[in-house]
């Protein structure tokens, strides 16, 4: 085993005892709040029990922000900031991580995107570099973003024979409609085609912006040493002279009280039924208690109602549960 995959193994056998060590007590975390003067809010908290520190930038943009013919666009410009910047290629990006044996990653959701790393106390100063070179300056390379797009594509069109995936575009396209909801994050097979590295860099340039991000730190570093790295990698992050896109509002056209059957044909020994509705938003006052009610009846695994009625004592289904989707 050589020494890059042992470091691996070590990081994330830290992460995994770290979770463990926490004590009851110990949720009741310390967190330092700061707004710089760029507009970014910074959320930090110094735990010492483990060498690891790990940030979330948290972007408030997603498909929310993007046009229906370019369904995509938000997702494709995520997956291609550890694709490429002005200072290092795709293949140095994860080298660089690799050796450091650290994680880096970014991602859009329904509702926003997110750029992480996860990196050893010890290679804090390089990972926070790499971490601020991604986040301030990607390349959008043309040669990976051809790539992507067929990755992308390439999966869509394998999991149109998953009758599980069927069911559930079909579910959340009835609920939502036409709302960026309705649709799924990575776009479709043709609205991806039409995307253009233009598109990725306009949508950067209006989104990715200093007033409106959140940044959590977390682990073996402390003020004064995060004080330095921001100022040093992220003084530079200025607010765009480019109006953001608007955002699509909560749809208002949903149905409740219409009950209504889809059904998927498919030439398969197994049935795959959603039976479901609108929910509430997150920040609805009621969401610790639907949470709570969720977990009671099919979100707790086997201690749930419906896995040990419907599996368990009448053995009508192998796999049965209910969740409950909270966005914005």
């Amino acid at each position: 085993m050589n020494s890059n995959k042992v470091i691996r193994q070590f990081f994330t056998t830290a992460i995994i005892l770290a979770i463990l060590s926490f004590s009851a007590e110990s949720f009741a975390l310390d967190i330092a709040k700061q707004t710089l003067p760029n507009g970014l809010k910074v959320f930090h908290s110094e735990r010492k029990n483990l060498p690891i520190v790990v940030l979330t930038l948290l972007i408030k943009t997603s498909s929310l922000n993007e046009t229906d013919e370019k369904a995509g666009t938000a997702s494709l410009t995520a997956k291609l900031l550890t694709e490429g910047t002005t200072n290092r290629s795709s293949i140095q990006i994860s080298e660089e991580i690799d050796f450091l044996g650290a994680s880096i990653g970014a991602g859009a959701n329904k509702d926003y995107t997110t750029v992480s790393l996860g990196v050893l106390k010890k290679d804090l100063q390089k990972g926070f570099e790499l971490f601020a070179d991604i986040l301030l300056k990607p390349s959008f390379p043309e040669e990976e973003l051809k790539r992507k797009k067929e990755q992308l594509k390439g999966m869509l069109k394998r999991q149109e024979d998953e009758p599980g995936f069927l069911a559930d575009k079909a579910f959340i396209r009835e609920v939502f409609g036409s709302h960026p909801y309705g649709r799924l994050s990575e776009g479709s097979v043709e609205s991806i085609d039409k995307i253009t590295r233009k598109d990725l860099a306009d949508f950067y340039r209006a989104n990715y912006r200093p007033d409106n991000a959140l940044l959590t730190v977390a682990g073996d570093i402390s003020k004064t040493e995060l004080d330095a790295l921001i100022d040093r990698y992220l003084k530079s992050w200025t607010v765009a002279e480019v109006a953001a896109p608007s955002t699509h509002k909560a749809p208002e056209n949903i149905q409740r009280n219409a009950p209504k059957v889809v059904i998927i044909d498919k030439n398969i020994t197994q049935a795959n039924i959603i039976l479901g509705h609108a929910g509430i938003s997150r920040e609805n006052p009621d969401y610790y208690a639907v949470s709570v009610m969720n977990y009671i009846l099919g979100g707790g695994g086997f201690a749930s109602r419906l896995m040990k009625i419907v599996r368990d004592d009448m053995g009508l289904a192998y796999s049965i549960h209910s969740s409950f989707a909270s966005n914005k």
